[in-house]
């Protein structure tokens, strides 16, 4: 599956020191090259300062103009939550219709929410709709309304998809408060459609904008078609390529630093190698949508800049033939050793990270020492992508961020245990081959595992259509019991967003139970030898799944049923919001009953 592709004809191998000793001879140039060295060093000096003043001038237009650009979204959230606080609205249509009037300058905002205290939110569009509803309609929870109205700040959001606008969007928010009342919060939207545009008017046929996220997914790109590609998938699975040739191997870290370029005030300029051709990646961090951490770039290519370089050529030109030879000799050394040792460094350092997905492939070289370490190295990336699919890559790395004795000896811990379990998958399988029974189960395990993963507990095993996970292990967390909590609310949110895509295909709903429950388990390295889990054992990890069976019981044909004992509960220090206490209820395999709460 991962077997590397060998070419039809390699490269002869020659021993390093052969090169090594050829390169000596290259010290013969050195009375030439210290004759040559005042031209040179004055002649590039000057260039190199014209071209940092050129990406430096080229950078700052394009920041200056995307944080202005985002700026009216800033703005007006702000204008019209203080219009809120100064004037007494009670939101009818006159006054529905005046803060709609805010945007007519504003070509930038596409709409508008109001999202109040008590639970209400309005919408309003540019071309006068207006809906009326609550939080849910529009994906407000609790915590993301504290998260809005605790500061005093404009609150951005990261590229979402709006289904009643039909765009991708992002959101600047700001609080309305009133002698010291919250009394909500308001929303700008600027679509990330229009953002592209905009970073298209921004762009040349030789150098193209572009928005990164702190994860270094595209928000925004001066090719429309690349964003719209990527504008409904909140989280692509990993390897997805951006579809811009140069970025995708600018995010992949495939780049040479660049010293041309290097003491840039503020920005950070890497090259990339594109076939014959040369790029310059300039990215700078983009202040004004705090607190993300959005990246602002430029692509560029390098070919317009050769002019500059003239007087420099001249210079080396009169250095000889025998100045030209040498430097090539001393070019060919240092490239058959640079590059598949560079290789070589950058997978090594994706390796240490666990990060299989963004290891370069090593390049072929002359050299044998590196040619047989570079095949060495190869065919171990092999076995590791094999290894890291059976093994929780999340679970390895905490185990070596670990001291030895503390990250692998058994021991007993205060852990949450969660088991979640598809309510008549057999039902729901029908009539699917097995390929469609396959892709939907890891669709189903992928949102399982990012939901989980969020809140840092660990995937423990995948059991048929079931999913046991912890936390609280191998590092200690205090607060586990919440972590499950807010994991299981994450949880049925996504559940329910993937039945409503489901009831648009025609397909049947998914309904899922989930069962949480706190306790002492004994937790390392279970198993034979050469063959072991890290895993849990004890009471607790059956009581865990009886609570997810009892669902069946509780609620059989609800949607989602989330059930949790009182000791999880009470672990978390707060009753989660909406939460039914169901009492004593006797559970399979125990002699007593337990208190059960159900979540969702």
């Amino acid at each position: 599956m991962f077997t590397r592709k060998k070419p039809i004809l390699r490269p002869r191998s020659v021993p390093i020191a052969w090169l090594l000793l050829g390169g000596v001879g290259t010290l013969v140039t050195l009375s030439l090259v210290i004759v040559l060295a005042t031209g040179f060093i004055a002649a590039g000096r000057n260039t190199v300062e014209l071209l940092r003043a050129q990406v430096s001038e080229t950078m700052a237009a394009v920041i200056d103009r995307t944080e202005a650009h985002l700026n009216v979204a800033d703005v007006h959230a702000r204008t019209v939550a203080e219009l809120l606080r100064e004037e007494s609205f009670d939101f009818r249509a006159a006054d529905i219709e005046r803060i709609r009037l805010t945007m007519a300058a504003l070509p930038q905002i596409r709409g508008m929410a109001i999202v109040l205290a008590d639970g209400r939110s309005i919408r309003v569009g540019r071309d006068g709709l207006i809906v009326r509803g609550n939080w849910a309609d529009i994906g407000v929870s609790r915590d993301g309304f504290d998260a809005v109205t605790r500061t005093d700040m404009v609150t951005w959001s990261d590229p979402f998809w709006a289904v009643d606008i039909g765009h991708s969007i992002v959101v600047a928010s700001y609080p309305i408060r009133s002698a010291g009342e919250t009394l909500g919060f308001v929303s700008s939207v600027i679509t990330v459609d229009d953002l592209s545009r905009f970073l298209t008017q921004l762009s040349t046929p030789s150098v193209r904008a572009f928005l990164l996220d702190s994860t270094n997914r595209i928000v925004a790109h001066s090719d429309p078609a690349i964003t719209k590609r990527h504008e409904r998938a909140s989280a692509p699975p990993p390897g997805e390529k951006i579809g811009d040739p140069i970025l995708d191997a600018y995010v992949a870290g495939d780049v040479l630093e660049t010293t041309l370029l290097r003491g840039l005030e503020g920005l950070k300029a890497s090259i990339v190698q594109l076939g014959e051709h040369d790029f310059a990646v300039v990215t700078s961090p983009l202040s004004s949508v705090a607190p993300l951490t959005w990246t602002v770039g430029v692509v560029a290519s390098t070919e317009g800049s050769d002019i500059l370089f003239t007087r420099l050529y001249a210079i080396l030109i009169a250095g000889g033939a025998v100045l030209a030879l040498t430097l090539f000799l001393l070019w060919r050394v240092a490239q058959s050793i640079r590059h598949p040792v560079t290789a070589l460094a950058l997978a090594s350092d994706s390796i240490r990270r666990l990060d299989f997905d963004s290891i370069p492939e090593a390049p072929e070289t002359t050299v044998a020492e590196l040619r047989q370490a570079t095949a060495a190295f190869n065919s171990m990336v092999g076995a590791l992508r094999w290894f890291e699919i059976y093994v929780p890559r999340r679970l390895v790395k905490r185990l070596m961020d670990s001291p030895q004795v503390e990250g692998y000896r058994t021991r007993s811990r205060e852990v949450t245990i969660m088991f979640t379990d598809i309510s008549g998958f057999t039902s729901l399988s029908e009539n699917k081959e097995a390929g469609e029974i396959s892709e939907m189960l890891n669709a189903h395990f992928s949102l399982i595992a990012r939901c989980v993963e969020a809140e840092d507990g660990t995937i423990d095993k995948y059991i048929g259509d079931s999913v046991m996970a912890f936390w609280g292990a191998p590092s200690r967390q205090e607060d586990h019991a919440a972590r499950a909590i807010r994991a299981t609310q994450a949880i049925a949110k996504a559940i329910h967003a993937e039945n409503e895509v489901r009831a648009v295909a025609g397909e049947p709903p998914v309904r899922i139970r989930i069962g949480l429950h706190s306790g002492t388990v004994v937790v390392g390295n279970i198993g034979a030898p050469g063959r072991v889990n890290y895993t849990l054992v004890g009471e607790p990890v059956n009581v865990a799944n009886r609570i997810e069976q009892l669902g069946k019981e509780v609620d059989p044909t609800a949607e989602i049923v989330a059930l949790a004992s009182a000791v999880t509960v009470e672990d978390a220090g707060e009753t989660p919001a909406g939460a039914q206490n169901l009492g004593d209820r006797s559970l399979r395999g125990l002699s007593h009953p337990i208190e059960i709460w159900r979540l969702t």
